[in-house]
């Protein structure tokens, strides 16, 4: 078993198509059974604010927002939410 941290900058990658995705998409899709991806509790927030960033910059359109925002609340749950002890 191999377990991942992903930062916040990776799981953009795996939801809006930039440079580095296809790394994080041989990631997700590369994985055995056993191994465990895991994100920070923070991730979520940190998701929806550099969306928001882009978008207040003109660097993503309303639509590719909610898109984006969309295939992140949907994801099957592949992601281990760590929480600090």
């Amino acid at each position: 078993m191999v377990i991942y941290y992903v930062e916040t900058s990776a799981l953009v990658k795996r939801y809006k198509t930039e440079h580095g995705s296809e790394v994080v998409d041989e990631l997700f899709g590369g994985k055995s059974g056993d191994d465990v991806i895991t994100a920070s509790q923070f991730a979520a927030v940190e998701i929806e604010a550099t969306l928001s960033r882009a978008l207040k910059a003109g660097i993503l359109k309303a639509k590719a927002y909610d898109s984006v925002l969309g295939l992140f609340s949907d994801d099957p749950g592949e992601i281990i939410v760590i929480q600090p002890i």
